[in-house]
């Protein structure tokens, strides 16, 4: 598996697209690259061009029936599994041959592009590290990358028996729509696994969703 320089943003998907008035969402990727044994993580956000007026309309739209469906599937990761929400898809493989660290990824919406927020589980060796605190500066300072964005510790949370540390990135992308990465690094049996949802500032529909995961989260 390629691996980036310490520190250094992951080059992830095509270039960034033009400005389109039909944009969907928020369209955040966001790439956590585990690089933990080797001494610390990498991030890499990817911001569709989506107008924020477009964005903010869909953002209230149903969900079509194709997307409810998936409500109550299992998605199983390399060690754990966890329940998708309603309106909710499984796009790993969206994301295949990426580099880094990517173990699983979901989104609310059809597909990853575009997607009103996604869900990304990244999985590496802990280095015989268990204490996720001892990864957090590390953690937290190439997950902002180069960007002036500043991580507020949030309050850890138990994912499956697991204690995990959080963090939480704001940040306001080039259509001037606020985002925000909330992410929690957890060490199982010898692995560390971040785990991280991105959407809309505000959003608190998907941050209830990302609960019903962290609820639904099983260790294999």
């Amino acid at each position: 598996m390629t691996q980036n320089p310490y520190g250094q943003p992951a080059p992830y998907g095509p270039p960034p697209p033009q400005k389109s008035s039909t944009g969907l969402i928020v369209g955040v990727v966001v790439l956590v690259v585990l690089l933990v044994a080797g001494g610390g993580l990498a991030a890499l956000l990817l911001l569709s061009d989506s107008d924020k007026d477009d964005d903010n309309d869909k953002a209230d739209a149903p969900i079509s029936q194709s997307t409810s469906e998936s409500a109550g599937e299992l998605l199983q990761g390399d060690g754990y599994s966890y329940t998708l929400p309603e309106g909710w898809q499984d796009a790993t493989a969206e994301a295949q041959g990426a580099p880094g660290a990517i173990d699983t990824i979901s989104v609310w919406g059809e597909k990853l592009d575009g997607g009103r927020a996604n869900v990304i589980v990244e999985k590496g060796p802990s280095g015989g590290e268990d204490d996720p605190e001892a990864l957090r500066k590390q953690w937290e300072s190439n997950m902002t990358g180069s960007s002036d964005a500043k991580p507020q510790e949030i309050p850890g949370t138990t994912i499956d028996g697991e204690e995990a540390i959080g963090t939480q990135i704001e940040r306001t992308n080039e259509n001037d729509i606020e985002i925000v990465q909330t992410a929690y690094l957890v060490v199982h049996e010898g692995s560390v696994y971040s785990i991280a949802i991105s959407g809309k500032i505000g959003d608190d529909d998907a941050e209830q969703a990302f609960e019903d995961i962290l609820e639904t989260w099983a260790w294999a």
